[in-house]
């Protein structure tokens, strides 16, 4: 009878080193090259929108991606609900002056929300754009309608009228 002896372990330390080393090594390289798509990724994205709002932003739920300025502009003119119905009572005394939203300058601030939409994924360092792009990308970019509530000149010349009013009756 013949008997073979076989070595305890099969696989020998060196390999074992190396295994782990090679994936490593594997690892990091993958996670560059994943950076490096990203990078590329995110630059291609900003330079095919140059001149356009970034994919992915809405002012007030009104989608303006891949739009112009003139173009954003008009979509949210026609888009968002208007602000300038209803009414604003004002009462001193006995007497009372019903104004109307549009009357005392209730309206929306067009201009700060497009530059908020322009300025979306395009402001800070380039790793922080870069990744704002990407998530932009993913998650969207919601940003809230700016209100002019009113203009304080006109509402105090209408309460100075009631009040006026009220001290002659």
């Amino acid at each position: 009878m013949t008997s073979i002896a076989l070595p305890r372990r099969l696989v020998g330390p060196r390999v074992a080193g190396r295994f782990w080393r090679g994936l490593g090594i594997g690892l990091l390289a993958g996670l560059l090259l994943g950076m490096l798509a990203a990078a590329v990724l995110s630059t291609v994205v900003l330079q095919a929108h140059r001149d356009r709002v970034l994919p992915g932003v809405s002012v007030g739920g009104v989608a303006l991606d891949g739009l112009t300025r003139a173009e954003a502009a008009a979509r949210l003119e026609a888009h968002l609900p208007s602000i300038s119905d209803g009414q604003l009572v004002l009462r001193a005394g006995e007497t009372e002056r019903v104004v109307g939203y549009a009357e005392v300058g209730r309206r929306y601030e067009h201009e700060p929300m497009l530059d908020a939409a322009f300025a979306a994924g395009r402001s800070g360092n380039a790793l922080e754009a870069g990744l704002a792009r990407l998530r932009m990308l993913a998650n969207g970019a919601p940003l809230p309608v700016a209100v002019h509530a009113h203009d304080g000149w006109t509402v105090e010349n209408i309460a100075r009228e009631v009040a006026s009013a009220a001290s002659r009756d």
